[in-house]
């Protein structure tokens, strides 16, 4: 299902039928470097992973993360979303691209696009990003689309992150 589109692109919720596209992001050096290696590679792993972190989520938070794709031929370039994880002290944006869609803008557009629908379609108060401290790409990113950054995060016992913030705008 189509959430909305953007000058150049298109957001769906991921289906099952997306199996192709999340191997191919979830196994991206760049996203297993800056956000995590999520172990799935096969198709059948992909489909579990689909229905546990995007079917679930739909239902549960009235939001997630979107597969954004070119208006001009549909093809999925990344995705774009937002996230509750229990290690942050609210929801997040987040974002992640295969290489041909980097460096074009598209993760702005996608991200300008969910923080306007975050603030309000759902009417969140803040919202907030998390990024690895040497992904300058992604805290340019942060801050392109206005969120401050917060100071360092404690992750995990092993890791900190890069912690941003933006409050809705006043009504």
């Amino acid at each position: 299902m189509e959430i909305g589109r953007t000058a150049r692109l298109s957001l769906h919720e991921v289906t099952a039928s997306d199996t192709d596209f999340i191997l191919a992001i979830l196994n991206d050096p760049d996203f297993i470097r800056y956000i995590a290696d999520r172990n799935i590679r096969t198709q059948d792993q992909a489909a579990q992973y689909i229905e546990e972190k995007f079917t679930q989520v739909y239902a549960q938070d009235g939001y997630g993360m979107y597969k954004v794709c070119l208006l001009e031929d549909g093809r999925a370039l990344g995705m774009c979303g937002l996230v509750n994880r229990p290690a942050l002290p609210g929801t997040d944006i987040g974002f992640a691209f295969l290489p041909e869609g980097r460096g074009k803008g598209y993760a702005f557009e996608s991200a300008h696009f969910i923080l306007e629908r975050a603030f309000e379609h759902h009417g969140l108060p803040e919202i907030l990003a998390i990024t690895a401290e040497d992904n300058q790409a992604s805290r340019s990113l942060c801050e392109k689309l206005g969120l401050k950054f917060e100071g360092m995060w404690d992750w995990s016992e092993e890791e900190q992150v890069c912690l941003y913030k933006k409050a809705a705008p006043a009504a």
